[in-house]
């Protein structure tokens, strides 16, 4: 099977994929809600963008402005100098724009890390993922990317709150 053929293929089922399955995932786990007890303040890291989605009008400096905006709107204290074991909130926007399609494809992926310890060995200590949401989505433009991962955002502040509550 030629390139060509393989990637229409992968296109179809993309398509398919997307109009089939729910658009939103996120563990609504009582646990991870826990891990955002007590976090006073956050970096924001976003992942850089493509070059071909930034024409597009997507850059990381404008979800970087969004996301951080979005927290302090919340009274979420954001913190510009990257310091090591303060939690994270990290943004990775991922754009597929097959050729002759006029839809995008993308993925959003909003997470927190933070440092943690294992349990069986408490020397043992490394940065990951306490708290994940993500979105798939198909569109003919960006603003519905922004518009997920505000999204995203809201239900990062929602579990928040609910952890912080006094």
């Amino acid at each position: 099977m030629g390139m060509k053929r393989i990637g229409v293929l992968a296109t179809a089922i993309a398509v398919i994929i997307l109009y089939a399955i729910p658009f939103a995932f996120a563990e609504d786990k009582e646990i991870t809600r826990l891990t955002l007890r007590g976090i006073k303040e956050v970096n924001v890291v976003i992942e850089s963008v493509e070059p071909e989605i930034q024409k597009l009008g997507l850059s990381q400096a404008q979800l970087q402005a969004d996301v951080e905006a979005k927290l302090r709107e919340a009274n979420i204290t954001v913190v510009q100098q990257i310091e090591r074991g303060r939690p994270a909130v990290y943004l990775y926007v991922q754009v597929i724009r097959p050729e002759k399609i006029s839809r995008l494809f993308y993925s959003v992926s909003l997470t927190l890390l933070q440092n943690v310890i294992l349990e069986r060995d408490q020397e043992v200590k490394t940065n990951t993922d306490t708290w994940v949401a993500r979105v798939l989505g198909m569109s003919s433009g960006i603003e519905a990317i922004r518009s997920d991962v505000r999204s995203l955002l809201d239900q990062f502040i929602e579990d928040y709150r609910k952890a912080n509550q006094k």
